[in-house]
Order: C-alpha cells, then structure tokens, then sequence
C-alpha cells in the first residue's frame, strides 16, 4: 500500500501515517478550524464546515488518492457515501453507494448530487443485539 493507507498488519495507525494523509489532502479537503467551547478549555474541531458536512471526506479522498480506483462502492445511509462520491468525483472515476429503501430523501439526494449512482437495497430487519460472549480463556480465570 502506499503513503498515508495501513494495513492490518500495522494496526494501529501511525504518527506517520496521520502526518503522510495531512500533506497527501493539503488542498484536496477544507482545512476546518479549532474553535473554543464556551466556557471550558476544550476546543472543537469543526469537520461540519467541509463541503459533505464531515470528517468523512479526509478518509474517502486520502483512500481514493491513494489507491486510484477504476471505481468505487459502498454500503452507506448517507454521510460516508457522500464523502466517497464527492472523492470519487474529483477523481474522475465513477461511485455507486448501495443504500437502504428507508434511508433518508435528504442524504439520498446529497450522495446523487455527489456524483454517485445509487442502489437500493432493502432494509436490514431489525433483530435484538447478541450479548458479547465470553472467551474461553476469560470465562476460565479467576
């Protein structure tokens, strides 16, 4: 792989592959400010500001310069589809995002208007959460 992707072989991500993507977007996505929280010492950085309304456009553009897809796909209800068609857009390489039936008219249009083609599918039936199981070797000790 190249500058700024890991591999799961280097999980966690590095300092140095957080430092590669920043040079690698450097005027591919808006630079969004810290601002202070009122009241606190906290400061907030404000990913609501880039064009498709998240941070999820720095991993979908760093992703498609990178790798240099002939195209892509993705399973998203909105935010991370809109991201990858805004990315694949600038590229010039074609994006379908495969969304549920029931996802919102607002994100549907915003990924179309993104540039990709979207796919329905229908929407997962919802099903009680599967308690975590426990290890054998955590159920084994003390």
């Amino acid at each position: 792989m190249g500058r700024g992707m890991t591999t799961a072989a280097r999980l966690p991500v590095e300092a140095a592959d957080v430092a590669a993507a920043a040079v690698l977007l450097a005027g591919r996505v808006r630079r969004t400010p810290l601002l202070p929280l009122d009241g606190t010492e906290l400061l907030v950085k404000c990913e609501c500001l880039q064009e498709t309304g998240s941070f999820k456009l720095r991993g979908a553009t760093n992703a498609v310069t990178v790798l240099r897809p002939p195209g892509v796909v993705t399973a998203s209800s909105g935010n991370h589809g809109r991201a990858l068609a805004a990315a694949a857009r600038r590229a010039g390489i074609p994006a379908t995002v495969v969304m549920t039936a029931d996802s919102t008219p607002f994100k549907r249009a915003a990924v179309e208007r993104a540039g990709a083609t979207v796919v329905d599918c229908p929407p997962e039936p919802r099903r009680a959460p599967v308690p975590p199981r426990r290890s054998r070797d955590r159920a084994a000790s003390p």
